[in-house]
């Protein structure tokens, strides 16, 4: 597992505050996390229906690792990265990934300087909603990241009516902004675009994957 930051002073102070959350958080996220994020599982079976072949892949905000043992079942020839701003998130992941370790690397950072190469595919979940200042930016990057015909997947919420819940969630580093989606529309080409509501309205969350260049 390898460090790479930026000197960005916001991202600075981010990446202090989100690694202080995680670190409690990494040793009961995978028994909580189920409740409330919602579309892993489908945006990832889709993504394997729309890029079959895609031999190298990378997750923005990887976690415990959930979904990289996923993604190293339904494309079992493919080299995996996963980049986490929290060291106790990826020590999870790495205890998770071990039986695969020798296609995968794990990197500590929030940023794609990393890669040595240009990626099929770079999945975000429930991450970019939890970088603000800055989520433009990563998106760019990843975008930049791509191979030619490279996808960039992301599953993550979209917006809520209700102001206690956008005050809950902001106090938990998420903002409902409800601008992730329509960036990601207007930046690529959509292959799969999904909305839909959680606990009868209270927020809602999308599915989204794209063509990075087009």
């Amino acid at each position: 597992m390898t460090d790479s930051y930026q000197d960005n002073p916001d991202q600075r102070i981010l990446r202090h505050k989100i690694s202080e959350y995680y670190r409690f958080q990494s040793q009961i996220y995978d028994f909580t996390r189920w409740s409330f994020l919602f579309g892993r599982k489908r945006l990832i079976k889709e993504v394997s229906r729309q890029l079959q072949d895609a031999k190298r892949i990378t997750e923005f905000g990887c976690g415990t690792g959930t979904n990289l043992l996923i993604l190293s079942q339904l494309f079992p020839d493919a080299c995996l990265t996963g980049i986490d701003l929290s060291a106790d998130m990826l020590a999870v992941a790495k205890r998770r990934t071990l039986h695969f370790s020798m296609r995968l690397r794990l990197h500590q950072c929030m940023n794609f300087t990393c890669l040595d190469e240009p990626q099929d595919l770079i999945l975000f979940s429930y991450c970019l909603s939890m970088v603000n200042p800055g989520w433009e930016s990563i998106i760019e990057q990843a975008l930049a990241s791509l191979s030619a015909n490279g996808m960039i997947a992301v599953v993550d919420f979209n917006a809520s009516p209700l102001g206690i819940y956008r005050r809950f969630m902001s106090s938990n580093h998420v903002v409902l902004t409800g601008e992730i989606y329509p960036f990601l529309q207007a930046r690529t080409s959509s292959l799969y675009a999904r909305q839909f509501n959680a606990y009868w309205g209270a927020w809602s969350y999308f599915n989204f994957i794209g063509l990075g260049r087009y």
